[in-house]
């Protein structure tokens, strides 16, 4: 499993998205309980978002959710990778922000705030 998160972040610097999202593809089993998934995804994590580990591997959000999503690919039901948008409006001029997160079964996951009302979807990858 380290291995796999390693590649994914070595695939993500050197290739691109879309590498990155059909390796994940092609490792999911798809044979994992929803419980089991989230029990190692949110030890996952605690250890992503800790502040120094964070800065010194320079994680943004999307990175932080190819790996969710290549821990989360083993799920049974529908696992997908969501890149939204948003505007927001300054003094001077509106600036466009974007988040990536994942969602199980249409249902985002490991998020802070409701991203679904904040965000407006503009790439959606399920496997």
């Amino acid at each position: 499993m380290i291995m796999g998160i390693f590649y994914i972040l070595v695939l993500y610097k050197f290739a691109n998205l879309q590498k990155v999202v059909e390796y994940i593809k092609r490792k999911s089993k798809k044979n994992k309980e929803l419980t089991d998934i989230i029990q190692v995804a949110e030890k996952c994590c605690k250890i992503i978002d800790n502040n120094f580990i964070f800065e010194k591997l320079k994680l943004t959000c999307l990175k932080r959710s190819l790996i969710l999503f290549y821990l989360c690919s083993n799920y049974k039901g529908k696992v997908s990778l969501v890149i939204g948008f948003r505007c927001e409006k300054t003094e001077n001029h509106k600036k466009i922000l974007g988040h990536a997160w994942i969602e199980i079964d249409d249902i985002p996951m490991f998020e802070r705030g409701n991203v679904q009302q904040i965000y407006k979807k503009a790439y959606i990858y399920t496997i």
